[in-house]
């Protein structure tokens, strides 16, 4: 079997947490109304839209990039997983 990689892998996580610590910024006062305007803007973001469309157009193949991960790759993704949930923790605290 040929080696998946984790570039989808590593595509979804950074959008999933990218967006989460947009999300966690708007929303740590609690949903209000008037955050839709600003949900709204996020999603028209073309910077924003760009990293959802590169991580929703490979998403099927995660599942197998998962079931292939090997060391190194996890190595790869645990820092850069961490420095974004870190960015979502100071993004809720602030």
């Amino acid at each position: 079997m040929e080696k998946q990689g984790i570039k989808e892998t590593t595509e979804v996580l950074t959008a999933l947490l990218d967006l989460s610590v947009e999300l966690a910024k708007v929303f740590k006062d609690g949903v209000q109304v008037y955050d839709s305007a600003s949900v709204l803007a996020l999603f028209s973001n073309p910077v924003v839209q760009e990293k959802i469309k590169a991580a929703y157009e490979g998403v099927e193949k995660v599942d197998d990039e998962l079931k292939d991960l090997d060391a190194m790759e996890v190595l790869s993704l645990v820092p850069m997983a961490t420095l974004k949930v870190s960015e979502l923790i100071q993004a809720i605290k602030k």
